[in-house]
C-alpha cells in the first residue's frame, strides 16, 4: 500500500472511530438512515451553502434519494448534501464508506456505496446546504 492509500485507509479509520465515539456505539459508524426513517418536513432549506461541514462529529447519516444524503452533526445541526451526479446503488444499499482527503468533511470527497457484490459506486460530494428547523404552524 502507497503513502497515498495509507493515508485515505488511516483517515478513514480515525474518521469511522471518532463518529463512534460519539455515539459510544464502539467501532461502528453511525447508521445510514432511509427517508422514511427521518422527518425532513419538519426542516426547510436555509440557503446557506458551504463547501465542507463544520468540524463537528457526524452522528447520522440518511440517504433521501439516488443524490442527496442528509448528515445530522453532534451540535444537532442538519445539512443537506445533493450530490453533483446520480450515485448508483446508494438507496439500495445499507451503508456507504466516506472518502474525506481531511478531517472535515468536504465537497471534494467521496462515498463510496456498499454492496454485497463488494465496492460499490464511488461518488462526489456537493455542496452543503444547512437545513434550518421549520417555524411552528399556528
Amino acid at each position: 500500500m502507497g503513502m497515498r492509500g495509507g493515508f485515505v485507509l488511516a483517515l478513514f479509520v480515525a474518521l469511522a472511530f471518532g463518529l463512534a465515539a460519539c455515539n459510544g456505539a464502539g467501532s461502528n459508524p453511525p447508521p445510514v438512515q432511509r427517508l422514511e426513517d427521518i422527518r425532513l418536513s419538519a426542516w426547510q432549506n436555509s440557503g446557506a451553502t458551504k463547501a465542507c461541514l463544520p468540524p463537528v462529529p457526524i452522528v447520522e447519516m440518511a440517504v433521501i434519494d439516488l443524490n442527496t444524503i442528509t448528515f445530522q452533526l453532534a451540535d444537532d445541526s442538519l445539512w443537506r448534501n445533493d450530490l453533483p451526479q446520480v450515485c448508483p446503488g446508494l438507496m439500495m444499499s445499507e451503508s456507504f464508506d466516506i472518502r474525506a482527503k481531511a478531517e472535515t468533511l468536504c465537497r471534494t470527497d467521496m462515498v463510496q456505496v456498499k454492496s454485497p457484490d463488494g465496492p460499490g459506486a464511488l461518488c462526489g460530494l456537493g455542496l452543503f446546504e444547512r437545513l434550518d428547523p421549520r417555524p411552528e404552524q399556528m
